[in-house]
């Protein structure tokens, strides 16, 4: 019964996981990372479910009916649960959402520690009690938000000399603007600034984009103070301008600042 929840957080897990290889292969990088984003709250749910589960028990059946395996398994339990939220929490530049996280994983792994090691001796009924198999889950949860922190710290939140720039966000950006700037050419025979389009919202926040137009061509520059990258893309006539560095109609380009 208690394990129920985390076989099914470990099948979201899989079935997510492969889904993020087959939507950024398939549809992008926009796909990608919003799938990434589930990824990482099923994550964070495989570290936290045992802890919820052991204080649903204990409220539940009382502090003597939990067996002394299903203690022991609240401490390990705990401790993946604060250092996930450890982890977390040293991102620099994290979003609201990853401290919210961050805060609960720490107090569930602070309670389920703390209470698993104060409570009283179980009698002698707990011992038939069902046990909280939640390694392979825990493991899982743990490494998940592991890879994920440090991918998200290197690609979004890291500073500019780590050299990991934001290039496929703001590029994917600009490829979304470029289709945004044909439709709005084929319905006003010219080219629009960032004002002319509502519709266009970028999906990296703390990115600048910058855009030029006439009736003739647009040229958009996007940049980011997390990162070291530059990113631009151009289309119309005349050809691209020097600063597109060679850039084929259309297509985004990132370099170094």
């Amino acid at each position: 019964m208690t394990d129920y929840p985390l076989k099914l957080l470990l099948r979201g897990w899989l079935i997510c996981l492969v889904a993020v290889f087959v939507g950024g292969v398939m549809r992008g990088e926009d796909l990608a990372l919003q799938l990434l984003g589930i990824l990482a709250l099923i994550a964070a749910a495989l570290v936290a479910t045992p802890a919820i589960l052991f204080a649903n028990y204990l409220v539940r059946y009382g502090a003597a009916a939990v067996p002394r395996e299903m203690r022991r398994s609240a401490v390990g339990s705990g401790a993946a649960n604060l250092f996930a939220g450890a982890w977390i929490w040293s991102l620099p530049g994290r979003p609201q959402i990853f401290t919210a996280i961050a805060v609960v994983l720490a107090a569930l792994g602070a309670f389920a520690i703390g209470r698993a090691l104060t409570l009283d001796p179980p009698d002698a009924t707990a011992a038939g009690a069902p046990q909280l198999r939640h390694r392979s889950a825990t493991i899982t949860g743990v490494v998940t938000i592991f890879l994920l922190v440090i991918g998200y710290a290197k690609t979004f939140g890291g500073h500019p000399q780590w050299g990991h720039p934001s290039a496929a966000t703001m590029t994917s950006d600009l490829k979304n603007l470029v289709a945004v700037q044909d439709l709005y050419f084929s319905r006003h025979n010219r080219y629009g600034s960032l004002s002319d389009l509502p519709e266009f919202e970028p999906s990296m926040s703390r990115a600048t984009i910058m855009v030029t137009a006439d009736s003739a061509r647009f040229f958009a520059r996007a940049t980011s103070p997390e990162t070291i990258s530059i990113c631009v893309v151009w289309s119309g006539s005349p050809p691209a301008p020097a600063e597109a560095h060679g850039a084929a109609d259309g297509v985004p380009v990132c370099g170094v600042r």
